[in-house]
């Protein structure tokens, strides 16, 4: 469990309620009354076969798979680039297998809608191996953009095939 502020939960239950497609966690709801008061959490469905980095671990060969893992994984980025959202921290851990072993993405807490402002983002989190350069320069403003989840997608995709070797 993470302890977030209450105004990064809301914007992360906000971002994440919105967004309705097969390869993302669908958002059930929010839970008031489990965890002691003021604590909340977000609620979704059970993946039982874990995220992609323990899946692809227990589930060898990963060659029979993996394009359909890797197929999951651009179909919900594409999604939500559409609707104008960047994931901001696309990483193996952050993609989990459903009952039907499809890979769908999850962890909407980094996620930024694109806007045409040019503004740089305060929020520095994230997994910095799965990082695209720009995010990690000295003197460069922070800022998550689309083209980052896609050099994040990349690492995913080394995450997966890394198994075959």
């Amino acid at each position: 469990m993470r302890i977030v502020s209450s105004s990064i939960f809301g914007r992360e239950a906000l971002v994440w309620h919105y967004l309705r497609h097969p390869n993302v966690v669908p958002f059930l709801g929010v839970d008031f009354t489990t965890l002691s008061s003021p604590l909340r959490a977000m609620v979704s469905p059970w993946m039982p076969l874990g995220n992609v980095v323990v899946y692809v671990g227990q589930h060898s060969p990963v060659f029979t798979y993996a394009l359909d893992i890797i197929n999951d994984v651009i179909q919900g980025l594409k999604y939500l680039h559409s609707k104008s959202v960047v994931h901001g921290d696309l990483c193996g851990r952050n993609i989990l297998i459903d009952k039907d072993g499809r890979a769908c993405l999850s962890d909407f807490g980094l996620a930024v809608f694109i806007d045409s402002e040019t503004k740089s983002s305060s929020a520095h989190g994230g997994s910095l191996r799965w990082m695209a350069p720009e995010l990690v320069q000295i003197g460069v403003p922070f800022k998550r953009t689309t083209a980052s989840d896609v050099w994040a997608f990349g690492c995913v995709c080394g995450e997966v095939c890394c198994w075959f070797f």
